[in-house]
This record gives C-alpha cells, sequence and structure tokens, in this order.
C-alpha cells in the first residue's frame, strides 16, 4: 500500500511540474520545455482531421503525424498510406467529432490516453467508442506509432472499423 501512494505522490508531482512548466513565459521556456508546448495530442489531431474543415487530411495528417506513421487498432496494423486512406474515408462520411478526453499521461516521447470520441455521422447515425491508447512520438512531437483498443459503447449499433471498410 505505501508503494501505491509513493507511486501516486510521484505521479501527482510530476503533473504538477508538467502543469508549472506549461505556465511559464515562453522566454523563461527550455528547449525541453518547448517540446511539451508543441507536442501534439490525439484530441488535437483528431479535431484537425475531422472538423477543421480549413486543413485539407493530407495537410492534417502532415501536421500531427510522421511520415513513417504506423497504427495498430484492436490488433490491425496498418501504414501510413491505409492510414491516410481511411480518414479520407472517415473525413467523408463523419459530420463532427467530439473528444472528451478522460486520461492522458506523457513520459518523454511516450504517450498514453484514454477518450470517448462522439462520431456524428453525416447521414444522422451516431457513433460512440472508449478508446485506450499508448503512442511513441517523434522528436518534432508528431506521432511515430499509435496502439489502441476500441470499446463500442451501448447507444450505438454499428462500430467505427466495419464503417471504414
Amino acid at each position: 500500500m505505501r508503494e501505491q501512494l509513493a507511486g501516486i505522490s510521484k505521479a501527482s508531482s510530476y503533473w504538477k511540474r508538467v502543469d508549472e512548466k506549461r505556465s511559464r513565459p515562453p522566454a523563461n521556456r527550455s528547449s525541453n520545455d518547448q517540446n511539451l508546448a508543441t507536442m501534439t495530442t490525439i484530441k488535437n489531431a483528431i479535431e484537425d482531421l475531422i472538423n477543421n474543415s480549413g486543413l485539407t487530411t493530407t495537410e492534417a495528417i502532415e501536421r500531427h503525424f510522421d511520415p513513417s506513421f504506423r497504427q495498430r487498432v484492436n490488433g490491425e496494423w496498418i501504414e501510413y498510406s491505409v492510414f491516410q486512406a481511411r480518414m479520407d474515408r472517415l473525413r467523408s462520411i463523419v459530420e463532427r467529432v467530439t473528444i472528451t478526453v478522460r486520461d492522458e499521461l506523457v513520459n518523454g516521447n511516450c504517450y498514453a490516453e484514454r477518450h470517448i470520441i462522439d462520431l456524428r455521422m453525416r447521414d444522422g447515425e451516431r457513433l460512440l467508442h472508449e478508446v485506450y491508447l499508448f503512442a511513441q512520438r517523434g522528436q518534432d512531437g508528431r506521432f511515430r506509432q499509435i496502439e489502441e483498443m476500441t470499446l463500442a459503447l451501448p447507444t450505438q449499433a454499428g462500430t467505427c472499423d466495419q464503417e471504414l471498410r
């Protein structure tokens, strides 16, 4: 029990340091602190991919994903070109997406996150998933690899994977 509490205390102090670093004026930031501000998040990436009509799919992907990007969803690996094709398809059938981040952890270039994604389809259907993911980011802050598991929530009939195939 003491070990668990010590771990929680360490994690709490880590997040306090991250918050303090983010709240400093830019002139006081080191290069590592600058990386905290420029690293992408999955929420920002999805917002740009689906909701930002000012960006093409290619522009949104290039902003948040490294050219060597690979993704594994529910055990299936896909490469950059397949990911781009899926994002083009998703963008054509989704009207709006809302991301609710439940948990997010950053440790250097490692990123872990849990969110609820609410997709409002152009045909009126609503898809709701809980997503758990682990990712690696490059030095420039873009995602190099994401491994995720999705859980369809009961308010929907189909799954996002079925819509994309």
